[in-house]
Formats: C-alpha cells, sequence, structure tokens
C-alpha cells in the first residue's frame, strides 16, 4: 500500500495536500465552534434526581422526547462531534503521509 502511495505523481499529491489541509482546518475550527454553540443551546436536565425521589418519570414531555427541540440539539451535537473527529482525523493522516 505504501508502495502504491509512493509511486503517485508527486507534484499532483503535493497540490491537493497544500489544498486540503488548510481546508480542513477551517471545517475543523467550523465544527467546533457550532458542537460549541449547539452544547451551550442545550438545557441541563435532572432526569436522575428523580429516581431518588421515586417521582414519576413518565409524562406526556417523556414519551415525545424523540420530537422534542432538545432531542434535536442532542443530535445535532453528536454529528457535529462525529463531523469534526472526521476532519481531524483525516488531517493528521494526510499530514502524517506528506
Amino acid at each position: 500500500m505504501l508502495d502504491f502511495l509512493l509511486s503517485v505523481d508527486r507534484g499532483a499529491y503535493f497540490y491537493v495536500v497544500q489544498v486540503l489541509q488548510p481546508i480542513l482546518m477551517i471545517l475543523m475550527a467550523l465544527m467546533g465552534i457550532v458542537t460549541i454553540v449547539l452544547v451551550l443551546l442545550q438545557k441541563g436536565t435532572n432526569d436522575n434526581i428523580g429516581a431518588i425521589g421515586g417521582s414519576e418519570t413518565d409524562s406526556y414531555a417523556g414519551k415525545n422526547k424523540s420530537r422534542s427541540r432538545e432531542f434535536k440539539l442532542k443530535v445535532a451535537t453528536m454529528v457535529c462531534g462525529v463531523l469534526m473527529l472526521l476532519f481531524s482525523v483525516g488531517y493528521f493522516v494526510i499530514y502524517l503521509i506528506w
């Protein structure tokens, strides 16, 4: 596999690396900012405190959690986190090969 990478035209490869590195850096920074904003938009929940006092957790809001704003924010946060992880792994793989 490494022989295949070494046999690729060096000029084209270096051009692609020089273009991809700044793009991936900008995407990582944007995903980081978006993730921070999404985390700050979420409400803090005390779901586990109700179990101590024995309060009822079976409510209308509890049954429709998949449609709520909080659920959508959590999913968006997870997606941004995964994208940031993929961008950073891709950046450092390109950096190590170059």
